[in-house]
């Protein structure tokens, strides 16, 4: 979608948000286009928006304008600003939690062997409040669901994160979830989130930790969907599985009407998506 001030842009599984290699060049717009394939979706944009390389980044200088990121392996929406007043504008929100990201996800649920290997695997006990059967079947505990904690860094070089209680979080930032809506589709169990300011797959790692980690998810999925499915992100022409989680919503000010806008994927494309690769004869 392109606006004014900004773009929506669709960005597939296996296709990273921003460069993973170093520009060599200072000047981002000056060699940016002509290192090798594409192996970003900022390039991509920046084929036809050209723009959005001028835009000074206040993180990385080669994510330009680049307001936000998902993972290598998750497809969905990304929001890039074409001018950097619109840029700052919308870093400025993030900041004030006035800008909402929301994500669909398709589970299998943990069976109590699934939860002891969390466990085992790093992650603390899940508090009660935090227990979404019991959120479906009791009045007390209903959706949407906050789920609050920090995080750290875990595995080889840091790869993946665990959540860490709030009573053990120290002087690390909480970040927060809300889980909106369960649904049981038959094939599986859809699972829609929201959140402003995020963590490193925060998503994925609380979504685990809740009991319901994402079908085909390498690094945070079940035990038994490691030996059966490549990861997206490393090899995309050949996984068997993509991961069933999409970046499938973003609502926030539009920087010239001070109005909120939303914009989201189509619902009944991801579940027949995700109905596709649950019924397939490879899983």
């Amino acid at each position: 979608f392109d606006a004014e001030d900004y773009l929506i842009y669709y960005k597939a599984a296996g296709l990273a948000s921003a460069p993973l290699k170093k520009i060599q060049s200072e000047d981002l717009s000056k060699d940016f286009l002509d290192q090798g394939e594409a192996d970003s979706a900022l390039r991509e944009v920046a084929k036809i928006y050209p723009e959005v390389l001028e835009v000074a980044s206040q993180f990385k200088p080669i994510e330009g304008g680049l307001v936000h990121r998902i993972d290598t392996a998750t497809s969905g929406l990304l929001l890039l600003a074409k001018n950097q007043k619109s840029y700052d504008f919308f870093i400025d929100i993030q900041k004030k939690t006035s800008f909402l990201k929301s994500y669909t996800a398709f589970s299998e649920k943990s069976s109590q062997k699934d939860v002891k290997k969390s466990l085992e695997a790093g992650y603390p006990p899940l508090p009660g409040e935090y227990r979404l059967e019991e959120a479906r079947q009791l009045p007390e505990v209903q959706l949407p669901l906050k789920i609050a904690s920090a995080f750290r860094n875990f595995g080889p070089r840091g790869a993946s994160v665990r959540p860490l209680l709030i009573e053990n979080a120290k002087d690390k930032k909480i970040y927060q979830m809300s889980v909106d809506a369960l649904t049981h589709l038959g094939f599986a169990w859809k699972i829609e989130v929201s959140l402003s300011l995020a963590y490193r797959h925060q998503v994925r790692s609380h979504l685990h930790w809740l009991g319901y980690p994402i079908i085909a998810d390498m690094r945070y999925g079940r035990e038994s969907d490691s030996h059966r499915i490549t990861e997206t992100h490393k090899n995309p022409k050949k996984s068997q599985k993509p991961m069933l989680f999409f970046a499938s919503g973003l609502s926030f000010i539009d920087p010239k009407t001070d109005k909120t806008v939303s914009y989201a994927l189509f619902e009944e494309d991801l579940i027949e998506f995700a109905r596709k690769e649950c019924n397939s004869e490879t899983r």
